[in-house]
């Protein structure tokens, strides 16, 4: 009897331990409930207090269970689209339809940059669908807050910020910026053109006399400083008098330009081609020895006469006399240049036309112009 007292007792007494332990385990969970509810209610606080914060700010503020695909958005975040806080609203699963078309890769792409921990907050501005079927601007501003156990993005939360106005003056402020760039454009080309007519024929194109005195007067003073060659060729057209007479005027332009164009078909980038006067135009060859440019006048006297001109049922030829001379040989200013190329030009007329003739040195005034038409 007494063995079996004693199992009875033994038993009672694990019994005991066992109701205590469980008592104590049953207290321990709940007070690890009672934590767990209290820092879920401070989180859910939390939570709360900052989005009462930032509805306050004025932003519509969004709240993305990412896992869940679901959200809650703030009246601020509908107004922003045009809803007001009683209407009928779509459902959470709708942000993307909102969305443009066009900037949803943007989106998403700034949303996994942020939940890849390349930037420290989501930020991303593009347009959404109003209820009145406009494109609303919004800049978006986000951060995750919560991950899964396994670390994937879990919650998200940020706002909107409407910035439709914003980008409309963005825009206005572009096109005034294109259009002030197309008018200054158009100013320069304006500039430019004033600028050659200022210094071009306007029958031509080539250099005119103002271009020419300039030209020559600094083409002389790098040739005395520097020591290079320097030649200057005069060209008249033989009988352009008699052929503007029997022809007409436009008749007489059309051979102007044709000879201007001859000229510049054989010139380097330095050379300068300029309208002298009338019939007459005066080449600046820099760089240039005095046999080199007879060559070089030799070659336009065959291309003048080797043209043909035709006007209507005519056909013309034209011949041109050329007077060449040097620095420093025939002389070392601009003037006496000229004058030395000049006097040449009109030797060429007196020797009979169609000739290149190089200054001799002797003056031959006495040769009238007129007698050179």
């Amino acid at each position: 009897m007494i063995p079996y007292l004693l199992f009875i007792a033994g038993l009672l007494a694990l019994l005991a331990l066992i109701v205590g332990y469980f008592g104590r385990l049953n207290q321990r969970l709940r007070q690890v409930l009672k934590q767990r509810d209290e820092a879920l209610q401070r989180s859910q606080d939390s939570e709360e207090r900052l989005r009462l914060a930032l509805e306050c700010a004025g932003d519509g503020v969004w709240d993305w269970n990412i896992v869940e695909d679901s959200a809650h958005y703030s009246d601020g975040w509908w107004a922003i689209i045009g809803y007001p806080p009683d209407s009928t609203r779509k459902d959470d699963s709708t942000f993307a339809s909102l969305v443009h078309p066009e900037d949803m890769p943007r989106v998403q792409e700034a949303q996994q940059r942020h939940w890849r921990g390349e930037t420290p907050i989501y930020r991303c501005e593009f347009r959404m669908r109003s209820r009145d079927g406009s494109w609303r601007w919004v800049l978006s501003r986000g951060m995750l807050w919560a991950r899964t156990p396994q670390g994937d993005p879990l919650r998200m939360l940020g706002t909107h910020l409407d910035i439709t106005e914003r980008k409309l003056a963005e825009s206005a402020l572009a096109k005034a910026n294109s259009w002030l760039h197309i008018q200054l454009q158009k100013i320069q080309e304006l500039q430019t053109q004033l600028a050659n007519q200022a210094i071009r024929d306007s029958l031509t194109g080539v250099f005119n006399r103002r271009y020419l005195d300039e030209t020559l007067e600094r083409e002389v003073a790098r040739t005395r400083r520097d020591g290079h060659p320097l030649s200057v060729v005069m060209v008249d057209l033989d009988h352009f008098k008699t052929l503007n007479d029997s022809y007409g005027h436009l008749a007489g332009d059309q051979i102007i330009k044709t000879v201007a164009d001859l000229l510049r078909a054989d010139t380097r980038a330095e050379d300068v081609v300029c309208r002298y006067g009338g019939e007459e135009f005066l080449v600046v060859l820099p760089g240039m020895t005095l046999d080199h440019a007879q060559a070089r006048a030799e070659t336009w006297r065959e291309r003048f006469a080797d043209a043909e001109l035709s006007f209507g049922d005519f056909t013309l030829r034209i011949t041109g006399s050329f007077g060449v001379s040097s620095y420093p040989q025939h002389g070392k200013t601009p003037d006496d240049l000229t004058h030395a190329a000049d006097s040449a030009l009109y030797q060429a007329k007196h020797l009979g036309r169609n000739r290149v003739e190089i200054y001799s040195g002797e003056s031959i005034a006495f040769v009238a112009k007129t007698s050179s038409c």
